[in-house]
């Protein structure tokens, strides 16, 4: 079976939401179309490790993610004029839900930036990494099409589908860490100030 290391994933993931972001700033749509790679990528790194490490790696995801989560706040306010909370929340109401609460973690999914599609789409793929059951595949491929449904463009969609269906069909390992965890999660706040900045040099 052919398997994938997550470190490469991370970059992956990092460089796919930077181009969606520029994308997302300037209007340029085919930009938007990778974009819809990064969070498949992150769900799955976040996931894979969460079944691995078990409750150890879920209290070090729900610190990180909250620590950061608040960090990245105003700098996607205004990248994004948007009040829903960021993306670092999105994974976090996930974690909190794997923790237990459930109620709590599933509102604040809601608040964020997926809003629950990002919710259901996570808790499938981890249902099906878990199981390995053929409805739970069914429902992450569905539950991926209905993720990026706001964007009403079938490539958008189709992406997300398809890179959905490879890391059904994947094994993931883990070797080595390139970059420790606070570059990585600093990139997702540090990024989205850099190109509002770079915008508002520009007055674009």
């Amino acid at each position: 079976m052919l398997t994938l290391n997550t470190e490469h994933l991370r970059y992956i993931g990092m460089l796919t939401m930077l181009i969606d972001h520029i994308g997302f700033a300037f209007n340029i749509d085919v930009f938007r179309i990778v974009g819809r790679v990064a969070f498949p990528v992150f769900s799955i790194i976040l996931i894979n490790n969460i079944i691995r490490g078990g409750q150890e790696i879920l209290e070090k995801y729900y610190s990180r993610l909250l620590t950061f989560g608040i960090l990245s706040q105003i700098p996607f306010y205004l990248f994004t004029q948007s009040f829903q909370l960021n993306i670092m929340f999105q994974f976090l109401g996930f974690v909190m839900y794997l923790r237990g609460s459930r109620i709590l973690g599933m509102f604040i999914s809601v608040l964020s930036d997926y809003s629950i599609f990002g919710f259901i789409y996570m808790y499938f793929l981890y249902r099906y990494r878990m199981s390995k059951n053929n409805i739970d595949m069914t429902m992450a491929l569905v539950s991926g099409m209905l993720l990026n449904i706001m964007f009403i463009d079938i490539l958008h969609v189709l992406i997300t589908i398809i890179i959905t269906s490879i890391f059904l069909l994947i094994e993931l390992e883990s070797r080595g860490r390139g970059l420790p965890y606070y570059v990585f999660y600093g990139f997702y706040p540090a990024h989205m100030l850099g190109i509002y900045l770079v915008k508002m040099y520009l007055q674009i």
